[in-house]
Parts: C-alpha cells; structure tokens; sequence
C-alpha cells in the first residue's frame, strides 16, 4: 500500500462540470426571459412567476426531448441543476432589489 492519493476521477469532474454548465446556462436564461416578461404589458407579480414557470418548463422539455436524441441523455440531476440555476437568479433579482434599489418588487 502506498500513500500517494488517487488521481482525480475524470467521470466525476466532467459530471460536475456538466451540472455546473446546466446551473450557469439557466441562471442566464431566467435574466433573459425575465426582460422578455418585463417587456410586455403585465403586472410585477406575474412577470416573476411566468419567467419561473416557463424557465422550468423550458428546463424540463430540454431533458425530455434529449432523451429521444442519439448520442444524449436524459437526466433528473441536469433537471435539478437548471431548477438550481433559476432559483439563484430570482435570488440575486430580490437581492438586487432589496438591498441595492431599496424598492418591493
């Protein structure tokens, strides 16, 4: 037996790596659908909640159709990572909000 560490599992950090594609991904694409919603004619409330539900959506089609795609796969952990990745937009959007401007949104 040696003492020398196991060098790192090349598997494990390309998994990593893809989750932390998928939450970086996602986090954009809530600020982009946010100014989407925020474009239209519609009150605050339901801005945030159609830019939620439909970047959820989105999240969930994406791995559903992956599944019919040679070569991909589908996967509950990229799912969780992209519901991850929008739930810290809208937290870094209250924050901003709260603390930075001061105003309820």
């Amino acid at each position: 037996m040696s003492n020398q560490q196991q060098p790192p599992n090349i598997i494990d950090y390309f998994w990593s790596m893809d989750k932390l594609l998928h939450f970086a991904a996602y986090f954009v694409y809530y600020f982009c659908s946010l100014f989407f919603f925020k474009s239209l004619n519609i009150d605050k409330s339901s801005k945030q909640k159609y830019t939620i539900i439909t970047s959820m959506l989105f999240a969930v089609s994406d791995e559903f159709h992956q599944y019919f795609v040679p070569g991909r796969s589908a996967e509950f952990g990229d799912i969780l990572a992209d519901f991850a990745g929008i739930l810290f937009g809208w937290l870094i959007y209250k924050i901003y909000h709260f603390i930075i401007l001061k105003k309820n949104i």
